[in-house]
């Protein structure tokens, strides 16, 4: 949720972001949030319904766009 939230709305997500880690590591909440969230979603696939594997692609194709997004 962090991760679209940083895509829809940079500035208020920039200052959530520096609330909760301060402004020289927000970049790594935005990164960590996504990279547990493919994670998560890997673990929910292994062991739920093969549904899960949309969502854990879904989750990765996201963590792709935002990493393109940051690079550019």
């Amino acid at each position: 949720m962090l991760l679209w939230f940083s895509l829809l709305n940079p500035a208020r997500a920039d200052h959530f972001a520096n609330r909760v880690a301060g402004p020289q590591h927000e970049y790594k909440v935005v990164l960590g949030a996504a990279l547990l969230s493919t994670a998560f979603s890997f673990v929910a696939a292994m062991h739920g319904s093969k549904w899960w594997y949309i969502g854990m692609g879904l989750s990765a194709g996201t963590l792709a766009f935002f990493t393109f997004r940051l690079s550019a």
